[in-house]
């Protein structure tokens, strides 16, 4: 049986709820409730509301007077019955725009903590900063149907100093614009302070949390969020248990949970499918024209790679690929902690930001290991036994592979005492550098990027094989400049 997160039915269902009229500073409590129509509804019949208070404990939550929660609520319910007939995605990027179309504003000094945060107080006073931004959006989508989480995370601006920061997590499932994934949105980013003329923002609308290293942040003058809170790590780093089932069950329905966790990748949205949607939801053609060439400088917002297809000769591209890495690492942004990434998302990103290719696409496989190992680009591995000497194993990669090309290792399964093609599996990868190093990303030993030395490293006794992609990069690259 399910734990029930709401405790907010045990608090209006008491037997004696006429009480609530006359008790004084009777406190409702709505932790981690997503409040429904008929909630609401017992609400506003109470009478002597100005002696009634609602409570959220969450870190973005609040305590308010009952009439201030109503009347946040009434405003929300108004643009939720205005859209309630669109798809999903529709449905998203108007609540997005409702969200970001505010200016940023603390409350003033001496204020609570909560009165430029929580939803409630933004709504009723007008104060918003970036989790005023994202407790808006995640409500309103609430009440659209839409699941969408409030998270919190850690950035380091130009003098590397660390600073907190607040988004939304969402899961767009709608098969109208076959789009189904969990996404990162970023409603602060687009707030009114940056509007463009006849636009809408929607540049940080949705985008896949594969892709979040590439946001460049450039509002805080620094190239990167260093850390997600636990969402991500669950998300991709080891197959969800049922404590985590229960963590995301806390955000998104129970119901979903499940469903989102088994979901490894999701697609960028495109401009294609904004268009369509913005003409659905009754924009003007200007506004879309408008709405599209702004959402076109969203490439502002990402890393900036090298020109790769100007790159001709495969050798150059592989060392150009190289000192991308290199760079990588040794940003200010990124020394201490960085992402807490798994080792075959932090491949992805590299090889995603640098070529611009998916090496995901067409795979399959149990793990996102096994997808890049299997997807049909570039050129398969040579597998070697288990049961090969280390040093053969390091002549091996002397041999065969090149920088650039990504290194494969089995994790056996703990429990088998022997190796068996059920359990015979890539568990692990990183990138080789050449000079017997190569770099990965080991968030369930160490959560941090490492350049290791393949000579010293315990991990190369489960070495397998590599993959050469940047060879068939080339060649498609070399065969288009011809044409």
């Amino acid at each position: 049986m399910q734990k029930e997160r709401c405790n907010f039915d045990k608090i209006l269902y008491l037997r004696e709820i006429e009480d609530l009229q006359y008790n004084e500073q009777t406190i409702i409590n709505v932790t981690d409730c997503n409040v429904n129509d008929e909630q609401i509804s017992i609400l506003k019949n109470i009478s002597n509301k100005d002696k009634i208070y609602v409570q959220d404990n969450n870190w973005f939550g609040g305590i308010w007077k009952l009439n201030d929660y109503l009347r946040a609520e009434d405003i929300l319910d108004e643009v939720a019955t205005k859209i309630k007939h669109l798809s999903p995605f529709e449905k998203f990027i108007c609540a997005y725009h409702f969200a970001t179309n505010r200016e940023y504003k603390f409350a003033p000094k001496g204020s609570s903590f909560q009165e430029c945060r929580s939803y409630v107080d933004v709504l009723n006073k007008g104060y918003c900063v970036c989790v005023g931004y994202a407790t808006i959006l995640k409500r309103l989508a609430e009440k659209l149907g839409l699941q969408c989480a409030v998270q919190g995370c850690l950035a380091k601006d130009k003098d590397g100093k660390k600073t907190n920061h607040a988004n939304c997590l969402v899961f767009l499932n709608d098969k109208k614009y076959k789009i189904n994934g969990l996404y990162y949105s970023d409603p602060r980013m687009d707030c009114i302070d940056f509007k463009q003329e006849g636009a809408w923002n929607l540049n940080m609308l949705a985008i896949p949390i594969t892709d979040i290293s590439q946001i460049l942040i450039k509002l805080w003058d620094d190239d990167t969020i260093i850390e997600m809170n636990d969402f991500q790590s669950i998300y991709y780093s080891r197959k969800p248990t049922s404590l985590d089932l229960e963590y995301f069950g806390k955000f998104f329905n129970f119901v979903d949970a499940k469903e989102i966790m088994q979901l490894k990748y999701c697609k960028p949205i495109t401009s294609q499918q904004i268009s369509a949607a913005l003409f659905q939801i009754g924009l003007s053609e200007k506004e879309v024209v408008a709405t599209l060439e702004n959402y076109k400088s969203r490439k502002g917002l990402f890393l900036q790679d090298f020109a790769s297809s100007k790159i001709s000769s495969e050798w150059e591209r592989r060392l150009a690929f190289i000192r991308y890495i290199k760079e990588y690492l040794s940003h200010a942004g990124r020394k201490d902690n960085v992402c807490k990434l798994d080792c075959a998302t932090f491949v992805y990103r590299l090889y995603k930001n640098f070529f611009g290719v998916d090496i995901i696409e067409g795979g399959y496989g149990g793990s996102w290991t096994g997808k890049i190992l299997t997807a049909k680009i570039g050129e398969g591995p040579n597998l070697l036994n288990e049961n090969q000497f280390l040093q053969q194993k390091i002549n091996f990669i002397d041999k065969n592979c090149k920088v650039g090309d990504i290194l494969f290792f089995h994790r056996q399964s703990q429990s088998a005492k022997s190796v068996s093609n059920e359990n015979y599996f890539p568990g692990h990868c990183g990138i080789y550098l050449g000079n017997h190093k190569y770099i990965d990303s080991r968030l369930t030993t160490r959560g941090d990027i490492a350049v290791v030395d393949i000579e010293n490293d315990n991990y190369m006794q489960y070495f397998i094989g590599y993959k050469d992609i940047i060879s068939s990069i080339s060649n498609a690259t070399d065969v288009c400049e011809e044409k």
